[in-house]
């Protein structure tokens, strides 16, 4: 018979990750709704079309590959892990920063506010959150904060949430 010491190993050799190991740190639902829509801006996927499978030979390759292409920041964890790592690794600067940024941009007037006529639509209701704003639109909405000295602070922000979300999302086994 097996000894109970034999059977139990070091909690990191004991692989695969559960979903409770990746709480949302200190954010409420609707700053991780911001910040998985901003995740999606930073890691979108690609077109269908951008990939021609054909000439890759191995089948098994051809699919990983298009299962690779398919991939995007807002899926597989990503969001919570970049909120946990904000909640533990981030310098209290920062964690007020990108606070406040979620923050702004889970309000219909923050977003106002921060993105401005790009988050405005001609539907009921007029004013969008950042979550319910098309993606090509929040993709030129990042590309506006870099633009304006005004906006150092969310600069800031998204530049931290970018990096995390860049590492959690390449350090995936």
């Amino acid at each position: 018979m097996y000894d109970e010491r034999e059977r139990e190993c070091h909690p990191l050799l004991r692989g695969g990750e559960r979903d409770e190991d990746y709480k949302s740190g200190s954010l409420c639902s609707s700053e991780m709704e911001s910040l998985t829509s901003l995740c999606e801006v930073i890691l979108q996927p690609l077109p269908l079309n951008s990939l021609d499978h054909a000439h890759y030979g191995n089948k098994k390759k051809g699919e990983s590959i298009h299962l690779f292409s398919t991939l995007s920041g807002s899926q597989h964890l990503v969001p919570k892990k970049v909120a946990n790592l904000i909640a533990k690794r981030g310098f209290f600067e920062a964690v007020m920063v990108v606070r406040l940024v979620l923050k702004l941009l889970s309000t219909r007037l923050g977003t106002l506010f921060v993105a401005g006529s790009l988050c405005l639509s001609h539907q009921w209701p007029y004013i969008n959150k950042f979550s319910e704003i098309p993606l090509h639109k929040r993709e030129k909405i990042v590309q506006k904060w870099f633009k304006h000295s005004f906006l150092t602070p969310i600069r800031l922000g998204f530049v931290f949430i970018k990096s995390l979300c860049l590492f959690v999302f390449f350090s995936q086994i």
